[in-house]
């Protein structure tokens, strides 16, 4: 037996050894390649969240750099001071209340009621401008297009200014540059 074991050692040391096969180029940097590809797509799904936690924050801001006005309106109109009362000056008697009988007042059509004070003009603050949903602030308040101020209704919203229609007139109200 001894002689079989021989021969196959022998047999073993003559076959040609082949060196131990190291692995190729493509499979040493298939590891690092692999880690930044995941880091990567980790870091791309960190950007989306974070985006869409704060797409209305960046749009908020947008809107604050694209429209300063918006940011010093004052939260009220300031107040309007009351208007004065003058005595009228009496009128020169005429025809009319000299042939009335004495003891009862002139006629209320001869005394002109007082001017109406004039409204203040409306302040257009701010345009929010989207094609499909512009939007607009006038007077501290915002308003989109069919919505009333006073006696005035939003018909159109450009991105520089506002139309106003009311009573049978128009107004436009421009963005003060």
């Amino acid at each position: 037996m001894s002689l079989v074991n021989d021969a196959l050692k022998r047999a073993r040391s003559a076959q040609p050894t082949d060196p131990p096969s190291r692995p190729t180029l493509w499979v040493g940097m298939l590891v690092p390649c692999v880690l930044v590809l995941g880091a990567l797509l980790f870091l791309l799904m960190a950007w989306e969240i974070y985006s869409l936690n704060n797409r209305e924050k960046v749009s908020e801001t947008r809107a604050r750099e694209m429209y300063p006005a918006a940011q010093t309106a004052p939260a009220q109109p300031p107040p309007v001071p009351p208007a004065s009362v003058t005595p009228q000056p009496a009128a020169p008697p005429t025809a009319e209340i000299q042939s009335q009988p004495e003891g009862t007042p002139p006629s209320a059509a001869l005394v002109a009621p007082p001017p109406a004070p004039a409204a203040p003009p409306m302040r257009l603050q701010a345009i929010i401008y989207h094609p499909t949903r512009p939007s607009v602030i006038i007077d501290g308040k915002s308003l989109f297009v069919g919505d009333r101020l006073g006696e005035w209704q939003v018909s159109t919203i450009h991105p520089e200014s506002v139309v106003l229609a009311g009573s049978g007139q128009t107004k436009t109200l421009m963005l003060n540059n």
